[in-house]
């Protein structure tokens, strides 16, 4: 349990870090237009790739660590009818894993073709299939966590597991 704890905490203190680069980053090319009156185009190309990146895999990560928004109010009106709810689930787990799994396969189809035909972006020659990347990585990451809730889901109907108890595999303890 510590060691998850600190490396939540990595991966917080690595995506927090990033986000401030690019936060900097763009208020850096808003000073320089708005104020130098010079252009930096090459942070165009920089923050592109730190969107994707991060939108994508924090995204996910969100995701398998239950940090979106669900449909909460509609599966707590089953709290009582353990069958109903964990069935419930398991529709929207394979809505989310159908959801990860075609957006991995239209990443990988992207990043390939990028790879294949040499695309880069225009200012720093950067090639787009590593900035794309970010969109296979964060597509993957959101299947693996889709499977892994369908999976812990159709454990939890067939035990009829009560709805109050939250299994330890699942949470993530943010403190």
């Amino acid at each position: 349990m510590a060691r998850d704890v600190t490396e939540h905490r990595a991966l917080a203190v690595l995506f927090g870090s990033w986000v401030l680069l690019a936060i900097c980053l763009q208020t850096y090319a808003v000073f320089a237009r708005n104020v130098l009156e010079s252009s930096t185009a090459w942070i165009d190309d920089v923050q592109r790739l730190n969107f994707i990146w991060l939108i994508w895999i924090c995204g996910a990560l969100a995701y398998g660590g239950r940090g979106l928004v669900a449909l909460d109010l509609v599966q707590s009106k089953f709290v009582r009818r353990p069958r109903l709810y964990h069935s419930f689930t398991l529709v929207l787990a394979t809505i989310e894993t159908l959801f990860g799994a075609a957006f991995s396969w239209l990443s990988v189809q992207l990043v390939m073709g990028q790879v294949q035909s040499g695309e880069a972006s225009v200012a720093l020659r950067l090639p787009l299939a590593i900035v794309n990347l970010g969109f296979a990585i964060g597509s993957a990451l959101f299947l693996v966590f889709a499977l892994r809730k369908m999976v812990l889901t159709i454990r939890r109907l067939l035990d009829a597991t009560p709805v109050d108890e939250e299994p330890q595999d699942v949470a993530v303890d943010a403190g």
